[in-house]
C-alpha cells in the first residue's frame, strides 16, 4: 500500500469504492488518517492546577 512505502500524499486522487467521483486522499477521512504528518506535534502539557 502506498501509506506504507510512504508515497501517499494528500493531493493524490482516488476513487473510493462504490463511487465514481475522483477526490484527494486529504478530503477521506479513513485515508487522512494514513498521511504522515509533516511536523510530528507533541500533546499539549497537562494544565497546571
Amino acid at each position: 500500500m502506498l501509506a506504507e512505502l510512504g508515497q501517499l500524499s494528500a493531493e493524490l486522487k482516488v476513487c473510493p469504492e462504490g463511487t465514481q467521483a475522483w477526490v484527494t486522499v486529504g478530503e477521506v477521512p479513513a485515508l487522512k488518517g494514513l498521511l504522515a504528518p509533516a511536523t510530528p506535534v507533541p500533546p499539549p502539557p497537562p494544565p497546571l492546577s
